[in-house]
């Protein structure tokens, strides 16, 4: 049976009328014989396809043809645009060989050897380090000077049960400062003790609340500080069902996340633009979001041990394929921007001029995925359409329909 959709069934579907994106592609590309493994967009709009068939190739969407192929010895399966450099990119594959290419010159400008098959590799935001996953769990690090490429450090992702690890699959940086510092914690915040006493004196009252403030403000001042020593994590997918969000300032895992399968495919997880959420598909069909933190459940900033991290089982899900096999290929959040976008763009809210004063999330509005049957879904968040719709006041919305409230897909 078929995935419900506002087409097919007769569920009170919302926001049918906002485009996220446009129902025909812009440009096809056919040029590679074998599967496609990997993708990189530059910051000036070129694109760049990695494959099984040995090849790296260069696009632009308004050609249909490739503009240069970069040919390897081997199946690619990363490739990466230099992160402020858009004449530089980085690929890996079966071969072990990480390459910095000049695209200009079209030839090697750096190089580096693995110890074993690489199976993702990434540039880190600020191209300082160059991030590398290997098919044995292994993850190498490279600091930058330049383009000089050389050996900094490397972590093993596996359990404690198991002598070696899986196969990574995914690299994501993620930025601490983007999150507030109620879900921060450098596990030094401890609440007064509370009397037993009920004939407490008010100057003693008057005393514990000076002393609850003065902790309150240590302790942020503290995380304010540890966000800045710890800027920047990487979040590692794995074959093992498994992601791990490590901290680079100490190269200890922070947090584990469960909940999801994936066993068998180079799944990806993903962090929403804000970096409230992660995302990711699995092998049974669904798209599931756990928040990176939570006020209840904060993240520990001052992780500088083995083994001394949380792990996070609690997560959101929804059926988002019933393709042959069940597996959601690929999930991710659209961005705000576009978000806020089509919703003004789509005639639904006339009294909305902009959206730039609503304090709300729309790094999460909706979600794109892709499954093994070739079909690309977008799913809406409830809760941005409700705060779109409040904003837009009682006649602000032409032709609401009422469904059920809550947060959701």
């Amino acid at each position: 049976h078929p995935l419900p959709t506002m087409h097919n069934s007769e569920c009170n579907a919302i926001g049918t009328d906002i485009q996220f994106i446009l129902p025909t592609p812009v440009q096809t590309f056919r040029e590679h014989t074998r599967d496609i493994t990997d993708l990189s967009w530059s910051n000036t709009g070129f694109l760049l396809s990695a494959s099984l068939d040995n090849n790296v190739k260069l696009w632009h969407p308004t050609r249909s043809i490739s503009l240069h192929q970069f040919r390897h010895p081997d199946g690619v399966t990363s490739v990466s645009f230099h992160p402020n450099e858009d004449r530089y990119f980085l690929s890996g594959g079966f071969d072990k060989k990480l390459r910095i290419w000049n695209i200009n010159h079209g030839r090697v400008a750096e190089w580096a050897q693995a110890s074993n098959h690489i199976t993702t590799a990434t540039f880190q935001p600020d191209a300082k380090r160059i991030a590398v996953g290997l098919i044995d769990g292994k993850v190498i690090f490279y600091s930058l000077d330049g383009l000089k490429m050389k050996y900094f450090s490397q972590m093993i992702c596996k359990n404690r049960s198991k002598k070696f690890g899986k196969k990574v699959t995914g690299l994501s940086f993620n930025n601490l400062q983007n999150l507030s510092a109620d879900k921060l914690d450098d596990g030094s915040s401890h609440s007064p003790e509370k009397s037993s006493k009920s004939n407490k004196s008010h100057n003693n009252l008057k005393e514990t609340k000076r002393t609850k403030l003065k902790t309150r403000v240590k302790n942020f001042a503290t995380i304010r500080k540890n966000k800045k020593k710890m800027k920047e994590q990487v979040l590692i997918t794995t074959n093992d069902s498994r992601l791990r969000l490590v901290g680079l300032n100490d190269f200890c895992m922070v947090r584990k996340y469960k909940g999801h399968l994936n066993y068998n495919l180079k799944f990806k997880a993903r962090f929403s633009e804000s970096g409230e959420f992660i995302i990711i598909g699995s092998e049974n069909g669904k798209c599931i979001i756990w928040n990176t933190a939570t006020r209840r459940n904060p993240l520990n900033v001052n992780v500088t041990g083995i083994n001394m991290y949380d792990k996070v089982k609690s997560y959101e899900c929804f059926e988002a394929s019933r393709a042959n096999p069940p597996s959601v290929t690929e999930s991710l959040f659209g961005c705000s921007r576009s978000a806020k976008d089509a919703f003004l763009n789509s005639g639904l809210f006339p009294s909305l001029n902009t959206l730039d004063h609503l304090n709300h999330d729309f790094s999460s509005a909706f979600v794109v995925t892709c499954d093994y049957g070739g079909t690309i879904r977008i799913f809406l968040r409830r809760a941005s359409f409700d705060a779109v719709c409040h904003a837009a006041g009682p006649t602000g919305y032409k032709d609401v329909t009422k469904g059920q409230n809550g947060d959701s897909f």
